[in-house]
């Protein structure tokens, strides 16, 4: 991210490495939940749910505020066509989309680990 803004092409480019970034985050998540599908027990599913706390989320979040600073930076530039603005909006849709998948996925999977484990008791 560009701490200055020139041109409509910087803020262009910024955007294009936010978006690449988000496809690298979700592409990495989705390599991580493989590997814990495979495995399939307790141990792996938490170690996803905390690398969900400490490694994606913040990410996401990250990305939130870069974005909104770029907003704001872009919001004092003239002449910015208004494209680029809604861009801006759909790229912010985006990441709160993945960041909600990303965390829906791993709840999902701790639920069916949990419900998977309680089929084996004995409810009588």
């Amino acid at each position: 991210m560009k701490k200055r803004l020139r041109t409509p092409g910087d803020v262009q480019e910024d955007l294009k490495f936010l978006e690449r970034f988000i496809g690298r985050l979700l592409d990495s998540f989705r390599i991580e939940k493989e590997a814990v599908l495979a495995q399939n027990n307790r141990d792996s599913i938490e170690k996803l749910r905390e690398r969900e706390k400490c490694y994606y989320s913040p990410a996401f979040r990250r990305m939130l505020n870069d974005l909104r600073q770029l907003r704001y930076r872009a919001g004092i530039m003239e002449e910015l066509p208004s494209a680029i603005f809604y861009r801006l909006d759909e790229l912010e849709k985006q990441i709160k989309e993945a960041k909600a998948h990303v965390t829906g996925v791993v709840n999902r999977l701790a639920r069916s680990l949990a419900q998977d484990a309680g089929d084996d008791q004995c409810t009588e």
